[in-house]
């Protein structure tokens, strides 16, 4: 699942660094993966039933994004407490001040290629326009 999750977004896996299988809450197994290719570096964390829970990619190359909050935290709405603490808190204040920096031009081609989804529970809907202040 974690290969297929990367490759949706264009993302390679062929170089895995590490891969760590550890005990958290209520004793459930927890997977993290580490992983470069040319382009950059990541990690994957996979709940116990192997889904994508965590995606972050770091790209080396100025020309290429960075996910999408809902692509790197899947499992997240717009509003949960994970954006305020932790790694959730740490991607989004880098995703944000990334965003920010691009063109005007640059951040339209940006929307258009990762779209807000579109289920209103996930509270997503707007994100775009309140990062952009217009």
């Amino acid at each position: 699942m974690a290969k297929a999750h990367a490759e949706q977004y264009g993302i390679s896996l062929k170089e895995i660094d590490s891969v760590i299988f550890s005990k958290k809450l209520l004793l459930t197994t927890h997977c993290s993966i580490e992983f470069s290719n040319d382009m950059g570096k990541g990690i994957i964390e996979l709940s116990p039933d192997y889904k994508p829970f965590r995606f972050e990619f770091n790209p080396i190359q100025s020309n290429l994004d960075l996910l999408p909050l809902w692509v790197a935290y899947p499992t997240y709405n717009s509003s949960t407490m994970g954006w305020r603490m932790s790694s959730g808190e740490v991607y989004r204040e880098k995703w944000t001040n990334w965003f920010l920096s691009l063109s005007n031009e640059s951040q339209l081609s940006y929307i258009q290629k990762y779209p807000e989804p579109e289920e209103d529970d996930l509270g997503w809907a707007g994100f775009y326009w309140k990062h952009r202040g217009k």
